[in-house]
């Protein structure tokens, strides 16, 4: 329930910033997840399995249920203990989030 609410906020902080940001330019998103993301994720468009077993791929990701740029940057800016600590520039993550939601079918 704790989470849940941490969620919330983290989410609207998120998205008071968002609406100033620009928007990405995925194909930049997609030569820093080559960089950066490709060593556990599946980052290319292709269905498949990622390297690491049990995570998923950027396809998988965008296409969860009520994925959005919004939540994939409170997602992103937020840490996980099973994924490294990554703090790209604002124009990176923004890029990022844009490849994954142009994965979207």
């Amino acid at each position: 329930m704790m989470s849940r609410s941490l969620f919330a906020i983290v989410l609207a902080l998120v998205s008071t910033s968002a609406a100033a940001q620009e928007q990405g330019i995925p194909e930049q998103g997609r030569a820093y997840a080559d960089k950066v993301c490709a060593e556990c994720h599946l980052v290319t468009p292709e269905v498949g399995l990622s390297p690491m077993p049990g995570v998923k791929s950027f396809k998988e990701i965008a296409n969860r249920p009520g994925m959005s740029a919004m939540a994939l940057g409170a997602w992103m800016q937020s840490e996980h203990e099973s994924m490294p600590h990554i703090v790209p520039a604002p124009d990176e993550l923004n890029d990022v989030i844009a490849y994954i939601v142009s994965l979207k079918e």
